[in-house]
């Protein structure tokens, strides 16, 4: 009886580590006067979520899923409300209707800016030498006093996020791993993965904290795998100035 206790607790244990998903790259960086910066901000513009769902099929088939996108998204806005409804910062979806192909343009930018953030991940998830990187972490995404005009926002926050899954049991190949990197343009899949990037970007386009995850094993459907993931990342965020 003793011995069926011991190994129900330990295929039990088994399980629990087989369902948290494992990291593959995590990544925070922010400017080196971040309180000076945080101290500006009080309401946080959220940008439409820009949040992709494939399914790879064999013969290396990559389908968009927006069904999934779509639960996905609500999943991701549900706990981002939750993050800030408990922080010092007000978050707010913000109307951009007339200026999506301008906001186009900024989230395409941010992702070539993310991919060479996180060049880590290109290169077998090592860390790469990057100007600006750490220690004076400096980038920008140009501009973005449209977004601010006539809106009640001091910083906005960019999200976005991938994951793919495969109709089968097989390893992706390495060019359905092609595929999947130039559809997301953020991280280079060896098999499939979650990644959920975020950025606070002020007024002059400056970058003033970028955050990463990704992790194998993930599950963006399942609310508790997402939360985890969503979690990882947002424990950076720079907290108010006291």
């Amino acid at each position: 009886m003793r011995l069926r206790g011991i190994l129900n607790a330990r295929l039990f244990i088994l399980f629990i580590v087989s369902v948290i998903p494992t990291t593959a790259f995590s990544e925070f960086l922010k400017v080196p006067n971040i309180q000076e910066e945080m101290s500006k901000i009080h309401n946080i513009g959220l940008l439409p979520l820009d949040i992709q769902m494939m399914e790879i099929f064999p013969g290396d088939l990559v389908e968009p899923r927006e069904d999934w996108a779509i639960q996905a998204k609500e999943t991701t806005q549900a706990l981002l409300s939750d993050y800030f409804s408990q922080s010092s910062y007000q978050l707010k979806s913000i109307d951009l209707s007339g200026q999506e192909s301008q906001v186009d343009e900024i989230m395409y930018l941010y992702k070539r800016v993310a991919a060479t953030l996180n060049a880590g991940v290109m290169d077998q998830f090592s860390a790469i030498s990057l100007p600006g990187r750490k220690d004076n972490f400096d980038y920008s995404l140009g501009d973005l006093s449209f977004l601010f005009d006539h809106r009640d926002v001091d910083a906005v926050l960019i999200v976005i996020g991938a994951d793919a899954y495969l109709s089968t049991s097989r390893k992706v190949s390495e060019s359905a791993s092609a595929v999947v990197k130039l559809v997301f343009g953020v991280v280079d899949f060896a098999n499939p993965q979650g990644t959920i990037t975020m950025a606070l970007v002020n007024k002059n386009g400056a970058i003033l904290w970028h955050s990463s995850q990704t992790m194998g094993g993930t599950d963006f459907r399942d609310n508790n795998v997402h939360q985890y993931i969503m979690t990882n990342v947002l424990n950076s965020f720079p907290k108010a100035p006291q």
